[in-house]
Parts: C-alpha cells; structure tokens; sequence
C-alpha cells in the first residue's frame, strides 16, 4: 500500500513542482535534511533554492548510491565524495564551478566525464574501476592524484600548469608529461606502477635527478613514440564478441584499441555464437561514440548505459531477461527504440524528444510517461504490466499505429483527447482506461494513528491506517471536530484548507500548523501541551479558545475580528488586544499578567481576568461591561463607578482595600452573583446600602456598605505609622525595615519614596507616611532626623626596620599612640624608638567623637654595635680629621657616601682609616653628605652626617 503511494506522490511531485530538486537517493536526502538543506520527510525532493548556492561539500560514504540532484549544486567550489561500494555513476557535467574535486572509492565506477570542469585546478581520483580519464580540457590543473585505477594510458601534455602529481599504485603503461614546464612541478610521485613502460617528459636528465619518487626511473624518456589508447572492456564474453568481428586481436586481456571501435556506426551484438550467453557486462561501449544503430539480443547484461553514444539513432533490445537498468537519458538523436522481453522496471524518455518508432514489451515497467515525445508516429506498447501511461503530448493526431494489448493492469491511459483515442485506437484490451487526466491523487501526510483513526471514523478515510489520507477528501471539509481523542500530532491539517470550524481540545498536541487554514473563524485547542500558537494567517477568525496550554504569549494583533477569547491556564506574561476591537468576550485569568490595558476595547461585555499579577485594572471605557470576574488575584483598587451594565460580579481572594460600585444600577446584580469576600475591604461604596446589605452577603464581616466616601472617613480612620529617634552616626546610615507606613524626602507623601536598606549619606529629616488609600483623607506621618559626620582622614605609614633607633616622622593626620583607639601614651614627631613595636596614628572628628579613624605600622629595631659619627673637620689638625665608622667584625659590608645629588663619592669598610674628604684626590666643600651602610646579612641603613671645613 504505502510503496504504491509513495510512487503515486513521485509522479505527480514531478509534474507539479518544477522549483524542486529530485533526489531519489534516501541517503543522499537524509544527509541534506541533517545539514538543514531539507525538511522531512524523505519524498525525494530538495528546495532547489536550498543548494544552488552550496560553495563546499563533503559526502562522508554516507551509504549514497545514486547522486541524481548533484547537477543543481551549480556554485559549488569544492566536492569531496567518499563513496560507497554501489556507486556505479557520477555526474559533474553541470557543476562547472568546481575548482576542487575529489573521489575516494566507488569500486564500480568505470566512467567519468570532466571535460565540462574546466576550472578545475586540484583533481583526485582513487581506488576504482576508472579505465581512462581525459583531461585535455582541464588546463587549470595545479593538483593531481590518480590511484588504484584500472587507468594504463594518461596524457598530460596540455596540462602544463601542473604543480603536484600523485600517480602512485596503479597499473599505468604509457604516461605523457611532456607539458614543456615540468620544471614547475614541485611535488612528484608515481611509486607502485610495475607495468609502466614509459614516462614521457621535457627533459629525462632533469626527471631522472630531480623526481626520485619512482619505481624504475629508467622509463622517463623524451620520446614514447604515440602510445595507443585502449577501451577497458572486463567482460571477457564482449571481448571475444570483438575479437571476432575484428575489432581486437588475441588474447583476451580486457583491452580493445579505442581506434579500432570509435568509428563504428553499427553494431549488432545477437545470440548467435555460444560464447554470447556469457556476456554479462558491456563496459568499454561507451568508446563507440559513432554507434548510430545498436541492437543487443540474447545476453545477461545487467545495466547498460549508453550516455556517450550520443550519435545513436536506432536501438534494439531484445530478451536479455536480467536487464534492469537501461540509461539512455542523453540519446537526444534516439529515433527507433525497441526494449522487448527485459526486467527494466522503469525508464526516463523525457529527453528522447526524437523518437518516432517505439516499442517497448514484456517488462516490469507499471508507469511510463511520454507527455514529452511529440514525434511518435508508431507505438506499441502490449504485452506487458503496464498500470499508468501519459501520453498527453499535444500530438496525439500524429500515431500511424498504436498498439496496446495485454496489459491486464492498465487502469489509465492519458491522452490528448479522450474521445479521439476511443475512437481511433482499437488494439487495446479496454479503451475505458483513455482518459484525459491521469494525475495521481493527492495525498496528505497524516502520521498520527490517533488522527487517522478519527479520520477513519468520520469517513474521510478507510483503512489500514497508513499515515496518508487523500487529499480530496478533507480540501473542502468546513468543520472537524477531533476533541478528546489522545492526538499527539496534527500533521495533516494544513490540508483542511476549507475549515472555518476546528474543534479539537483535550488532546496532547504539542505544535498546530494553521496557515493554510485562513477560512477559520472558529479555533478551540484548549487542554493540549501547546508552547506556541501561531495564527497570523487565520484573519478571519472570531472565536479563538486556548486554555490550559503552555503558552507564554499569544499575538493576536492580525485578528482584528476576534469576538471572543479564552486563553486562561497558560503562562502569558502580556496580552495586546488594541487591535480586536470587536471583542466582547475576554477570558484570560491565571496567566502571569503584570497589566490588562482595555482601553479601547469599547465592545467587551463578558471579562474574567482573575489569577493574574496586576494590582489595578480600568474598566472605565468599557460602558456596555456586564460580566466582571476577577477571583484569587492581587487587586488592591477597583472602580466600577462607569460600568452600569454589570449583572455578575466576583472579585473574592484578592487585596482590595478600595472598591466603588457607584454605577447607578446596582439593582442589576443579583445577590448569587456578588461576592467581595476575602479582601482588605472596610468600606464598599455602592448606590444604596440598603439595598447592599439585604441583597449582597457575600461580603467580609470587616465591610461595610456606605454611600459615599466621608461615610468611610468617619468610620475607618485607624492606621498607625512607624516611629523612630532621631539618629547621629558616622559616614552613612541604612534605613530600617518598616511595618507601617513608607519613607518620603518630604513630608505629606511628597518628594522622593526611599525604600528600607536605602543609604542616607547626607544629614536630613526623614519622614514615615502612611495612608488609607481607600480614604485618601485618612492619613498619618511621623519623621526623624539623621546626622551624619564624615570620619577623619588619617595618615598611613609603611612597616619599618631599623638599626639601633627609629625617629617618627612629621603627621599630616592624626597622633601617635602606643595603643589602639588614642589609648596608651601618645607620641610626637622626632621621638626615638629603641625597641621593636606597634605604632597607632589616630584621629578623631571633634564634633563627634565617636566618628575616628585609624592606622598602625610596625617597626622593628635589631641592635647593632655600631659607631657612626655626626660630622667630621678634614683640617689636619689631627682631631676628627676622617668620618670613621666602628662596628663588631664582619658585621659590615660596605659603606657608600653620597653627596646631595646622588652621586656616590667614596666608597669604604668600617673600621679602616675611613673618608678623609677627597674625592678624585680633590678636597669636597662643607656640606651634608649620605651614607648607606650594607650590613653581611643583606640589611641596610641610611642616614646623614656632615663635612665642616674651617
């Protein structure tokens, strides 16, 4: 069932589409469909527009057999193909910008054409049955790999922009090179060709030394002599058939001469000698590129293509039962064409525009199309099993002779003119079958069984479920109703494309497509697992009912005639409905609304919005309201006050504290269709509270009916507001949590609100205000003030380490203390410390001193031996004349001395004569003078003396 559907979607697809790309290759679709080039599900076409603008790709042996739609891959640059163990043809005459192509594999593959690729610039080929490849066309080749091919003659003396050539492993014979540029090769290699006799190149001195990568380097030479081309012919059963009609000489070797064959314009391969039964491959036919007549009788061939005999005009097949793949595709010039007593199942003659005698019988053939042989004059067709033929080819007229008997199966014959045919053509078992319109039946893909199966029920279909339904049947279907039916998937129902009505909730369906659909007015696909729902094409629906889905928005912007909508239970965080203006039905609670704007929806009459986020909604302008339903929501203030048509009213479980019914026709509403229970409410304003009190109960026992606002003062004033001290603190201060009442900057409410944890970095008044705001005028404020003083700055110092003694430098901030917090005993600038200890700076601000700061150093003291003198008087007089400085042994390095400027002026050891003054043997002038004494263990002490000269 399913395979004859599926033939019946091939043909008319391929009468009906011509933007599409055929792609009969599973594998080949899938692979597109994985890379996003194509959508499932696999029917054996691809976008065109998806691939024609493909640059680069890579088919990884992805179990592809036939590559039919690689033609339409027309940008493509670069092509790699791994190919599998069936591939037995590949075509790449219309892919004429590769600039890189490679094949790897495909055993079978006996014949390749790139004549056409002429900007082909890197080409390989690899591991199969290749017996010649010409590239004389191809002279951008830079790239060239060829190997484990059946090719044993390669010219490449036109390709003189070769730069790379790999001809390892083959079973080459005669190879030409002699391009007059091989000193542009740069890469070379041609290992693993035992058989090969001569390497023809410009210059064999050259070769010999430079390309070493060569089996035997003794077959480059400058002269092969014109070596022959050979036609690969495998079957040894053809071979012979050759050898005796003296085409080819003994013994069979799988080789013809292809000049003894490609002048050759008949031949007649028939039954007539023993060995003909053997014949079970006619590779190497395409080399009789003269063949205008061909007949082929009594073998075993299998396949036989005949792509290259473009010149044939007559071809004869007769009783070669194991035929089943006959490609004559490219036989333009086709006139006669007879296929009798074959198992070819089916053949394309959409190119065989010539033909004028055809004969085709006793085959597994079941459709044949020749809507596209306008030439036909005779025609016979009988015995075979024949179920469908078009030959709608605008010339019916033109028949001489038409037979068509024995084909039991035959349910449609399509012509040009039914009656003509009936008329004119007797030889066929049942002129009934003629018929002017034989397109297959429209089928819609249908996958879920649950929908069939409803389809089933209600006539639209008949069984076995099978995942199609026809078309004709459900195009014109105004209303289906499919509710509760456990579907999952509604594929198929863009083919309904006549419904206004489409019932189908409480179901499990996850994604609706309805853009076909664009007569529906009336949509309810509540309870089902929707996340979106896309109606943008149904402008003319009315009611649309989505409840209880997942949805987190709806768009319903182009419906501008929607009536009523029912889209509660969902996620809808917002709802746009200024465009519906003809809306008088909204049902949109338990969502997660934060607003409900409906302004402009002047028509709605029936409103339930509760379950949502918002605190407030208006109703203002929706005079003609009648219904307002708003339960277990977070309402605080609602007014009705303009709403005089209301009759039903429910707004329990929310957080109203202010609610005015003032509409004038409170008398409308019935006490079974009023409750306020389960608010904030003190006061209900209403028209008359007389009336209020006896007809409405469902009230809180904390409200009260009143008739206008000061009624409510009088009674309900009784809030309270937060109090605080006022408050003195340093730097910042974070404002408190509050339980009544909120912060402002001003008092009354006014200013900026500030809100708890805010920071106060300024002294201010800060006020509390809270007020009743179902009774504005019920109100009260407290305030108190914040001071804040800023910390002091204070000075920071570095940790320290001294020799003997450390004196505190001047303060900029603060005071030294022996303790933290201005504690122990304070210090000064210029006090010497002798021992290792924490030192505190402090500061405090004077108007309060709670607000200080503080930093610590520590200097540690090592205590040392040491003499280092104050000044020295180099006057010779044999007091004080050298600055000498005295310590324990080893305990000093070096000691520099520097003048003002840095510059170093002598350098000695301690306890030596020491500096005398002079530097360069010159006496230095009365001044201060550094030093920096380098102690053994790596320390170092600076300080300062001076030299005084009478």
């Amino acid at each position: 069932m399913k395979k004859y559907i599926t033939l019946l979607l091939f043909f008319f697809t391929l009468f009906s589409y011509s933007q599409n790309t055929y792609v009969p290759d599973d594998a080949f679709e899938n692979y597109l469909i994985r890379y996003g080039y194509d959508s499932g599900p696999l029917d054996d076409y691809v976008p065109t527009k998806n691939i024609n603008n493909i640059e680069s790709l890579f088919l990884n042996n992805f179990g592809i057999e036939n590559f039919e739609g690689l033609q339409d891959f027309v940008s493509l640059h670069t092509l790699k193909i791994i190919a599998g163990s069936n591939v037995k043809n590949i075509d790449i005459s219309k892919n004429i910008n590769l600039i890189d192509f490679q094949i790897y594999g495909a055993p079978l593959l006996q014949n390749f054409d790139i004549s056409k690729n002429i900007k082909l610039e890197v080409f390989t080929i690899e591991n199969n049955s290749i017996n010649k490849i010409d590239l004389s066309k191809n002279l951008k080749i830079k790239e060239l790999t060829i190997g484990n091919t059946k090719i044993k003659n390669l010219d490449l003396s036109k390709n003189s922009n070769i730069k790379k050539i790999d001809l390892n492993y083959g079973i080459f014979e005669n190879i030409n090179l002699n391009n007059n540029n091989n000193y542009s090769i740069t890469q070379f290699s041609c290992i693993g060709n035992y058989n090969l006799k001569c390497f023809r190149v410009d210059n064999k001195n050259y070769s010999i030394n430079n390309w070493i990568s060569i089996t035997n380097s003794d077959v480059f030479s400058e002269s092969c002599g014109s070596f022959e081309l050979l036609t690969y012919i495998p079957d040894d059963g053809f071979e012979q058939y050759l050898i005796d009609l003296g085409y080819d000489s003994g013994p069979l070797d799988d080789y013809v001469p292809t000049n003894n064959i490609s002048t050759i314009n008949n031949l007649s391969i028939s039954g007539n000698a023993a060995y003909i039964w053997e014949i079970k491959s006619l590779q190497g036919i395409e080399d009789f590129i003269a063949l205008e007549k061909l007949t082929i009788e009594l073998n075993e061939v299998v396949t036989i293509d005949l792509s290259s005999n473009t010149n044939l005009r007559e071809l004869y097949i007769y009783s070669d039962s194991l035929l089943e793949s006959l490609i004559i595709s490219n036989n333009r010039k086709l006139e006669n064409f007879y296929c009798i007593n074959t198992s070819v199942n089916s053949i394309d003659l959409s190119n065989n525009i010539n033909i004028r005698d055809l004969t085709i019988g006793n085959s597994s053939i079941t459709e044949l199309d020749l809507s596209k042989n306008i030439k036909i004059e005779q025609l016979n067709l009988s015995h075979g099993i024949l179920e469908k033929v078009n030959f709608k080819n605008g010339n019916n007229s033109s028949i001489t002779q038409l037979s068509c008997i024995d084909n039991p199966n035959l349910t449609c014959f399509q012509v040009d003119n039914e009656n003509y045919s009936k008329t004119n053509w007797i030889d066929i078992d049942d002129n009934s079958v003629f018929s002017n319109n034989c397109a297959a039946p429209l089928l819609t893909y249908v996958p879920d069984d649950n929908f069939e199966q409803e389809l089933i029920n209600l006539g639209y279909d008949s069984g076995p479920l099978d995942d199609y339904v026809l078309t004709s049947n459900i195009e014109n279907i105004l209303e289906l109703e499919i509710q509760e039916k456990n579907i999952a998937d509604l594929t198929g129902i863009q083919d309904f494309k006549s419904l206004t009505k489409l019932i189908c909730y409480t179901n499990s369906i996850t994604s609706i497509n309805l853009d076909n659909l664009k007569n529906l007015t009336h949509l309810n696909i509540s309870e089902n697992n929707l996340t979106t729902l896309d109606i943008s094409n149904n402008l003319k629906l009315i009611d649309l009912f989505c409840s209880d889905n997942l949805l987190d928005e709806i768009d319903v912007s182009d419906n501008i005639k929607l009536e009523r909508l029912v889209c509660s239970l969902n996620k809808i965080k917002d709802l746009d409905i200024s465009r519906n203006l003809d809306l008088y039905l909204l049902w949109c609670e338990h969502n997660l609304l934060n607003q409900l704007n409906l302004s402009l929806n002047k028509d709605l009459k029936r409103l339930s919005c509760g379950g949502n986020l918002f605190t407030s909604i208006d109703v203002s302008n929706n005079n003609i309201l009648e219904e307002f339903y708003a339960p277990d929501g977070n309402l605080e203030s609602l007014d009705l006050s303009n709403n005089p048509k209301i009759s039903y009213f429910v707004v329990s479980n929310n957080k109203l504290t202010f609610l005015d019914l003032r509409n004038g026709a409170n008398q409308n509403i019935p006490g079974n269709s009023f409750n306020t229970t389960n608010n904030n409410l003190d006061c209900i304003l209403v028209d008359d509270k007389n009336f209020s009190e006896v007809n409405w109960i469902s009230i809180d026992a904390t409200s009260t009916f009143i008739n206008n606002e000061s009624e409510c003062n009088q009674t309900t004033c009784n809030i309270t507001v937060d109090t605080f001290n006022d408050v003195t603190t340093c730097d910042n201060y974070s404002l408190p949590n509050l339980s009544n009442g909120k912060y402002y900057t001003k008092s009354g409410g006014n200013g900026n609100q500030l809100n708890s944890k805010d920071i106060i970095t300024t002294s201010q008044t800060i006020f509390i205000y809270n007020e009743d705001s179902s009774n504005p005028s019920c109100s009260i404020e407290s305030s108190f003030l914040v001071t804040i003083n800023n910390s002091p700055d204070v000075d920071i110092l570095n940790d320290v380490f001294a020799i003997n003694e450390f004196t505190l430098p001047n303060l900029t901030n603060g005071n030294y203390y022996t303790e933290s917090g201005g504690n122990g005993n304070q210090l000064i600038s210029g006090d010497i410390i002798t021992s290792s200890q924490i030192i505190f700076i402090y500061n405090a601000n004077p108007a309060n001193l709670n607000c200080d700061n503080e930093s610590s150093f520590t200097i540690t003291i090592e205590q040392k031996d040491i003499t280092i003198p104050n000044f020295f008087t180099p006057n010779n007089d044999g007091n004080n004349d050298t600055w000498v400085v005295n310590a324990n042994n080893d305990l000093i390095k070096d000691i520099y001395i520097t003048d003002r400027f840095g510059k170093i002026v002598s350098k000695i050891k301690a306890n030596t004569i020491g500096w005398d003054g002079l530097y360069n043997g010159l006496p230095l002038p009365s001044n201060t003078y550094w030093y920096q004494i380098i102690f053994t263990n790596g320390e170092t002490k600076n300080g300062a003396f001076a030299l005084i000269r009478n």
